[in-house]
């Protein structure tokens, strides 16, 4: 039987109408935004995704930004102010109603009144029964099967049950909803993007998958219908919505961006690689010089 994880840092730390954007998004040229938008004031709020890159653990310190995330790639391209506000170990409450790992306010309190852009990134982190997280359970399930002749499924793990994640996805509608709301009301000269996650398995055929494939295929299906629901809460409340998860998968239907849970030399498994923050940076600053060439 696989162990399961113990709870870490690991844990992933208006306008009208909705804008759909995807990496095949044409935008004129970054030189012409960044001259456009210098004064752009950006905040970008979310977990680990947002705040680490996959070389660093801030595990005393889990609202400490990285040196290079995609926001920082991003808004340097494009010329923005731009401030990091994510936690490592956030999820959705996170945003509006409860405080920070590490005792920080909640991450939409500390978005500029002045903010141009805002990027969301959350939900990951609801996934799971705590103090077992789905990001941990599902590196210690990885590991486990890579290190064992016989595949074992994962599902009857606490992080990793089947029903109680999709019932976790609704939950972070419900803050993310709330969280739009609020930005309308609190931050209305914002543009509010709402980001999905990069893929985190493929299929199970990709090279060096070790889940079994029913668990390769729940995986599938809750971030899939994170996805969805992250979109049509994002069209509803006339935030935009930048796909990450169907860039990141390859040709072969792989995941491309994210460090599996078998990595080892430091880095931070099932997270962006340092290639993968990049290619998400490419995609998010194509969405927004998308917004700002047209505003």
């Amino acid at each position: 039987m696989p162990p399961r994880c113990k709870r870490s840092v690991l844990r992933l730390g208006a306008a009208a109408c909705a804008i759909v954007v995807t990496a095949s998004t044409v935008v004129a040229s970054t030189s012409t935004t960044a001259t456009a938008s210098s004064a752009v004031v950006y905040d970008a709020v979310g977990d680990s995704y947002t705040a680490q890159d996959s070389l660093v653990v801030w595990n005393e310190k889990p609202c400490e930004v990285a040196p290079t995330t995609y926001p920082s790639l991003a808004a340097s391209d494009l010329r923005l102010s731009e401030t990091n506000l994510a936690c490592s170990g956030a999820d959705s409450a996170n945003l509006l109603d409860l405080a920070q790992p590490g005792d920080a306010a909640p991450q939409l309190e500390l978005t500029s009144t002045d903010a141009g852009l805002i990027t969301i990134l959350i939900g990951l982190n609801d996934l799971g029964a705590p103090p077992y997280y789905f990001v941990n359970e599902l590196a210690g399930c990885e590991k486990y099967n890579a290190e064992h002749t016989t595949d074992v499924s994962c599902q009857h793990l606490p992080g990793m049950g089947r029903r109680a994640m999709l019932r976790a996805v609704r939950s972070v509608s419900t803050d993310l909803v709330a969280a739009l709301a609020w930005l309308q009301a609190n931050r209305p000269a914002a543009k509010v993007f709402v980001l999905d996650y990069p893929a985190i398995v493929g299929t199970p055929s990709c090279a060096g998958q070790p889940l079994t494939a029913s668990d390769v295929a729940l995986v599938n299906v809750v971030m899939a219908k994170m996805q969805r629901v992250l979109r049509q809460d994002a069209r509803r409340d006339g935030a935009g919505f930048i796909d990450l998860y169907g860039p990141s998968l390859n040709a072969a239907g792989c995941a491309a961006w994210v460090a599996p849970g078998t990595a080892t030399d430091g880095v931070l498994v099932n997270h962006p690689t340092q290639a993968g923050v990049r290619s998400m940076a490419t995609v998010v600053e194509k969405a927004l010089a998308g917004y700002l060439l047209s505003h």
